[in-house]
């Protein structure tokens, strides 16, 4: 066993779990640096890509843009994401920098 995670909040819970699953893997983050790193959720309707307003790098928001893509930002993207993670010598948790209340916890 790795890594634990879930999340709430609708339809954005599939992309906020993915993209940190992909931050500690693909990008090889710590488990906060993944919690923390900008979010973006796009779904068929509306059809409109949402990002961290103050997170998301603006020349992605640019290259976005450019590629046609109408965007929003917003103050909380994703769904609020709950974690726990197998470390070396144990275990860390991480509750979501975006949620409100809620935490992880392993023994």
């Amino acid at each position: 066993l790795f890594m634990v995670l879930g999340a709430r909040g609708g339809p954005r819970i599939i992309t906020s779990v993915a993209e940190v699953i992909l931050n500690v893997i693909a990008n090889r983050m710590t488990l906060a640096e993944a919690m923390h790193a900008p979010r973006i959720h796009h779904q068929a309707l509306p059809d409109t890509v949402l990002y961290d307003a103050e997170r998301l790098d603006s020349g992605v928001i640019t290259q976005l843009r450019t590629m046609g893509y109408a965007l929003r930002a917003e103050q909380y993207v994703g769904g609020s994401v709950v974690a726990i993670r197998r470390v070396r010598g144990g275990w860390e948790g991480m509750d979501d920098p975006r949620g409100k209340g809620g935490g992880a916890v392993g023994y």
